[in-house]
C-alpha cells in the first residue's frame, strides 16, 4: 500500500511538473495550457492545482467558463485528490469487482458533489448541466491520470442529478462509500485466517 502511494504522488507530481512548465499565467491568475480542446482538471495528489486550456478561454466556450472553474474549484476546497488517492490506496485490499465498482461509485460521487457545489455557487443548476454537455461534445484528448476533470465522468447522470433533486437522492454518497470500503477492508482483515483456511480448502477440492 505504501508503495502504491508513493508511485501515485509521484506520477502526479510529475505530471503537474510537466503541465506548469508549459502552461502561462493570464490576468485571472489562471494556469493555461497551449491545447483548443476547451477543458479544465485540477492535477497533484498532494498540491492540487487547477489548470484550464487555450479553448476553454475562446469566445465560444466563455460562456460555460464560470461553471467549469466553480466545479473544479469545489474539487479544490473539498480536497478530493486526497480523498481520491486514500481509495487508490485502499482498493486493492477489495475484490477486483468490488474494487471496480467502488472507484467507479467514488469518482461519480465526487463530481456530483463538486457539481451540487458550483450549482449552488452560481444558484443556476442549469448552467453547470449545459456546461458538462458542451464540454462533453467538444471532448478529443485523454487527461493526465489522476486528474479531477470538469466533464469526464457520467455525464448523463450528472445532469439528471443537477436538473432533478429526485435523482440525487437514489445514489450512494461518497461517505457511505469510504465507511463501506473501510467496514470491508476490517472485515476482511479480522477474518483473515478463515479467508485463507476456507480457500486452502476450496483448492484441496479442487484438487483433489
Amino acid at each position: 500500500a505504501a508503495v502504491r502511494a508513493a508511485r501515485a504522488v509521484y506520477a502526479s507530481a510529475m505530471s503537474r511538473r510537466a503541465l506548469r512548465r508549459v502552461a502561462q499565467a493570464d490576468a485571472q491568475g489562471l494556469r493555461v495550457l497551449p491545447i483548443d480542446e476547451p477543458q479544465a482538471f485540477v492535477v497533484g495528489l498532494v498540491r492540487p492545482e487547477l489548470f484550464v486550456t487555450r479553448g476553454l478561454l475562446a469566445e465560444s466556450h466563455r460562456a460555460h467558463l464560470e461553471p467549469v472553474l466553480e466545479h473544479e474549484r469545489a474539487h479544490l476546497r473539498r480536497s478530493d485528490s486526497a480523498r481520491r488517492l486514500l481509495a487508490f490506496v485502499a482498493l486493492p485490499f477489495h475484490l477486483p469487482l468490488v474494487a471496480t465498482w467502488l472507484e467507479r461509485q467514488l469518482v461519480r460521487a465526487h463530481e456530483m458533489a463538486a457539481d451540487s457545489e458550483a450549482a449552488a455557487a452560481l444558484n443556476s443548476p442549469e448552467r453547470v448541466a449545459m456546461a458538462l454537455v458542451h464540454l462533453a461534445r467538444a471532448r478529443r484528448e485523454h487527461l493526465p491520470r489522476f486528474a479531477l476533470a470538469f466533464g469526464e465522468t457520467d455525464i448523463e447522470a450528472r445532469v439528471a442529478s443537477l436538473l432533478d433533486p429526485r435523482f440525487r437522492k437514489n445514489g450512494p454518497t461518497a461517505t457511505a462509500i469510504y465507511c463501506g470500503a473501510v467496514i470491508l477492508v476490517v472485515t476482511v482483515g479480522a477474518a483473515a485466517d478463515s479467508v485463507h483456511h476456507s480457500v486452502e480448502h476450496l483448492l484441496g477440492l479442487l484438487g483433489g
